[in-house]
């Protein structure tokens, strides 16, 4: 987990913009239509904050019927993703202007009322959660403080369907009023609100918010988010930090956070946490921000060497056409990793081979296999080769994995080998 938090559960009124941009484009004649269907728009808005008397006073028995088939409508296009909702898949982008363009015209108090409407409603409850997710974004972006307070009056911080907007509105407020934001959620950990449910009592939710705190503090307060962290058991501190993402941050706070890792974290986890930023900076066999990172830092040769094993976490091919990883990718890997940690190479290799073929599925085995042979005899040793046969890859492939074993040309090591993979 990263905190700046990448994904959103709303659409800005710019981005929308830009989407509706990007569809006119190809369809010019659309234009005019939109922007006086826009028009009209505006003009109901104005018309419904100022009713006239006579519509104040009617009353329309079939009104509440024709709201819920709205809002139902409505919901339909909203397309849960990890209990995320978005506009993905609107079929008309005119549908997703209109509807994000009558939330931001609302006042706050308005907001809070179609809340209480919506809520009334006899609606799928994951339809409700959808429309409330998207008008508390509307009102966190506005007081973020007030947006939080609602989350914890209707549905409760414990909500994992609303976890990632209680992180992302915490952020919003903390970057504008760290002190506030960190004294309203140091009061919601007093009440017991954020406590784990797990039988070490950790909590991962807030874990998560801690870690979005402390990056927006290593901006402005290094001391502030000295104390945060402070604050932490010492055995949770490397797992917060490691939330941190580096992509979207001035490059001085790798600097502040590498003093707050060497500080505070065990000496023993040290390391690994240093080397969970270095996933977040490769990107498609591209290895200069990462290698920028660990210059900058000063990295010890353990740093490198944890980082060299966390380069292959997420590994993407060069090329943007596939999703399938070749010999280029781990020529790649290994010669990054040979200015990094040399002694890592052949290591790094094997399990960077093994997953592709078994967790990744990015490459089939017997081409995995191939490259692990290849690079043995460029090495001169069956380090690569051996390493690869001991994985679950190889264990998955078993008959395949003896035929390779005997190529191994150390005889006690090719023995143990098979002897490994016809027990397993």
């Amino acid at each position: 987990m990263t905190q700046e938090l990448k994904p959103t559960s709303f659409i800005p009124p710019a981005v929308a913009l830009i989407l509706v941009g990007s569809w006119v484009g190809t369809q010019r004649r659309s234009m005019a239509a939109l922007e006086t269907e826009c028009g009209q728009l505006r003009t109901n808005i104005a018309a419904a904050k100022s009713p006239s008397p006579a519509t104040s006073t009617r009353h329309d028995p079939l009104d509440t019927r024709r709201k819920a088939i709205e809002w139902r409508n409505i919901a339909a296009h909203f397309v849960p993703n990890s209990g995320r909702a978005f506009f993905g898949a609107m079929p008309d982008m005119r549908v997703a202007m209109r509807f994000m363009q009558r939330m931001e015209a609302m006042s706050t108090e308005e907001t809070i009322a179609t809340l209480d409407e919506i809520a009334a409603l006899d609606l799928p409850a994951e339809s409700r959660d959808n429309l409330a997710r998207v008008l508390l974004a509307c009102i966190a972006r506005k007081d973020p403080g007030l947006a939080l307070d609602l989350i914890d009056r209707r549905i409760g911080m414990e909500s994992y369907r609303f976890g990632d907007l209680i992180s992302e509105t915490l952020q919003t407020w903390a970057k504008k009023d760290p002190a506030a934001a960190g004294a309203w959620f140091d009061q919601q950990i007093a009440s017991g609100k954020f406590k784990g449910r797990s039988l070490d009592g950790v909590s991962g939710f807030r874990q998560m918010n801690e870690s979005a705190l402390i990056s927006i503090l290593l901006g402005n307060s290094q001391e502030g988010a000295a104390r945060r962290l402070a604050a932490l058991p010492e055995d949770q501190r490397g797992d917060v930090l490691s939330m941190y993402d580096l992509t979207n941050v001035p490059e001085e706070n790798q600097v502040a956070l590498a003093a707050l890792i060497r500080a505070q974290v065990p000496e023993k986890d040290q390391a690994e946490t240093i080397a969970s930023q270095v996933p977040n900076l490769i990107k498609h066999g591209d290895y200069s921000a990462a290698t920028g990172y660990l210059d900058r830092i000063a990295a010890t040769s353990a740093e490198r060497a944890a980082s060299a094993m966390k380069a292959i976490q997420d590994m993407n091919p060069k090329s943007p056409d596939t999703n399938k990883l070749s010999r280029d990718d781990f020529d790649a890997l290994r010669e990054w990793v040979g200015t990094q940690a040399p002694a890592s190479v052949d290591m790094v290799t094997a399990a960077a081979l093994a997953k592709a073929a078994l967790g990744d599925h990015k490459m089939p085995f017997a081409a995995a296999a191939e490259l692990a042979v290849d690079y043995s005899a460029e090495s001169g040793n069956d380090e690569v080769l051996a390493t690869f046969l001991t994985s679950g890859a190889a264990r998955r492939n078993k008959a395949a994995a003896l035929v390779l074993a005997g190529k191994i040309s150390d005889e006690t090591r090719r023995g143990q080998i098979q002897t490994f993979l016809i027990l397993k």
